[in-house]
């Protein structure tokens, strides 16, 4: 859409000042107005590049998720710059996952100012910053593919479970998510402290799938967690 050198440029000004006064003032002090006069640019252009505060705030999904994919890759090893390091991937699920939900803990922190105001205009019915609408594709794919990437690298979950796994992990991410936005415990401790005990707690759970007895309860978890995901999606318009 944006071809010129010039409108890329204008667009990211736009994009980059309305993500600083997210995180500096909140979603509510962010307007367009405002943000247009900070990056010194028309109100007018400035709905050309993003017609509403939504786009804005889509842009801060997509930020974070970025963030968020890099620290995980970092840490579990499969950036580029990792192959010859000296210490190896982790192979267990409990200790990807938590890595994995910790990481997403420090690469949200900077809009933590925001987190409130974002979650209560997000539950509104038909919001299309939901985590589920359509708009929030980009950012909800790239966010699931972190959780895949945790269970593909992971050698002790069963068969059955690796292509559901990710969808569940990334509503246990979305549970942790809304816990840290009221968490005030200094360096969000109680919020870091959930996601390493809840990887525990799940890598428990995975490890007792294999057992032939709880097959038929977590198939019916796994239908649960689709018809729930299905209604979602649709209640949305994705």
């Amino acid at each position: 859409m944006f071809k010129t050198a010039k409108a890329e440029a204008t667009r990211e000004l736009l994009r980059s000042t309305a993500l600083r006064l997210f995180r500096d003032d909140g979603y509510e002090r962010t307007t367009m107005r405002r943000v247009a006069a900070e990056a010194g640019v028309s109100t007018g252009n400035a709905y050309y590049y993003f017609p509403s505060k939504d786009d804005l705030v889509h842009e801060l999904y997509r930020e974070v998720q970025a963030d968020h994919a890099r620290l995980v890759a970092e840490r579990l090893g499969t950036t580029p710059d990792a192959v010859d390091s000296p210490r190896p991937s982790p192979t267990r699920l409990e200790d990807r996952l938590r890595l994995a939900w910790q990481a997403s803990v420090e690469a949200f922190e900077p809009y933590h100012v925001v987190g409130t105001e974002l979650v209560s205009v997000a539950i509104r019915p038909g919001a299309r910053t939901s985590p589920f609408s359509a708009e929030s594709t980009p950012a909800r794919t790239a966010s699931r593919a972190v959780f895949a990437e945790v269970v593909a690298g992971a050698h002790d979950v069963p068969p059955h479970l690796r292509a559901d796994l990710p969808e569940l992990l990334w509503y246990g991410q979305l549970g942790l998510t809304l816990f840290w936005v009221h968490d005030t415990s200094p360096g969000r401790r109680r919020s870091l402290a959930l996601a390493s005990h809840g990887a525990q707690v799940v890598a428990r759970l995975v490890r007792l799938a294999r057992l032939p007895i709880a097959r038929g309860v977590t198939d019916d978890v796994l239908r649960l967690v689709r018809l729930a995901a299905s209604d979602a999606t649709e209640g949305s318009g994705s």
